[in-house]
């Protein structure tokens, strides 16, 4: 993306106005540009349509804008040119920071992005007084290329969404047994971290651990009983119950009945689990299994 090429002359009268106003100039203006028409939805804005205009072969309608006092941006009344496609083919306005000085912004070259017409192409000129632009002289260059829209979640939508991964994670592999489901839900660079169990790295060695679990306790059901999300974590506390029917960490199946307690702290990352922290109860486990009795069960 190359962004403001500034003419000299452009360039010179900012700096004049201060390196401070350059930096602003830059920042409300690329924002105007990028976010222009839907900003004229908000709150504030008064858009009045006014007689139209003939340029390039074409008659465009034109909408006669005055932003709210709490948006950032060139001057209060701008004009915007709408060709017969319902785009924008130009933008008038004054650059109040740099003694008004007037512009006309010429808007061109539209990519479709996920269904959203953006204009890939601006080009500012001085407007003349008879409402025509100078285009002798070029004072802003933009070109945008790149583009793309990701999504934008508040803060409180983002902790339920990744509660909702979670409890889709556990329902899907552990309690409906799919396990060849896994890879919807976590990160192909997943890390699983099992404390004395080690350390699994990568979905391609985490996918048939969950098949060698979930095959070696076939009933299992993993019921929530708390769960807390924070920042990119979520917390749960399980309680797990399942019959022993495979070979599991190298013991035999037993045909019994096992239940324990657990703790899983999972880190989400663009919509996948990228690790987990598995804090299962394994001597509660074993007992059940009738392997091992702690001293103070004996």
């Amino acid at each position: 993306m190359k962004l403001f090429s500034l003419s000299n002359s452009c360039f010179i009268q900012l700096i004049k106005c201060g390196c401070s106003d350059l930096i602003y100039f830059a920042s409300y203006a690329m924002w105007t540009y990028l976010t222009c028409p839907f900003t004229l939805t908000l709150d504030g804005f008064d858009v009045t349509e006014i007689e139209p205009w003939q340029e390039q072969g074409e008659t465009w309608r034109r909408l006669k804008v005055k932003f709210p006092p709490y948006i950032a941006t060139h001057s209060i009344e701008q004009t915007f040119y709408i060709g017969t496609d319902g785009l924008f083919r130009r933008h008038d306005y004054d650059v109040e920071i740099s003694g008004n000085v007037t512009a006309a912004h010429y808007i061109s070259e539209y990519k479709d992005v996920s269904g959203i017409m953006v204009p890939t192409k601006h080009r500012i000129y001085p407007r003349q007084q008879d409402n025509t632009p100078l285009l002798d002289l070029l004072l802003v260059s933009i070109d945008l290329s790149d583009i793309r829209f990701e999504a934008l979640m508040s803060t409180a939508t983002k902790l339920e969404a990744n509660k909702e991964l979670v409890r889709a994670y556990t329902r899907t592999v552990f309690n409906e047994h799919q396990t060849d489901r896994a890879s919807e839900f976590l990160a192909p660079e997943v890390k699983w971290h099992g404390g004395t169990l080690g350390t699994v790295d990568g979905l391609a060695n985490v996918a048939p651990m969950l098949r060698g679990f979930v095959g070696a306790l076939p009933d299992l059901t993993a019921t929530e009983q708390d769960l807390v999300a924070e920042g990119d974590t979520v917390a749960v506390r399980y309680v797990v119950e399942a019959t022993h029917k495979g070979d599991l960490m190298g013991i035999p199946a037993t045909g019994r009945r096992v239940r324990w307690d657990a703790f899983d702290v999972y880190r989400v990352a663009d919509g996948k689990i990228v690790e987990e922290w598995a804090g299962d109860d394994l001597l509660a486990f074993i007992h059940n299994l009738g392997v091992y009795t702690p001293p103070w069960l004996a």
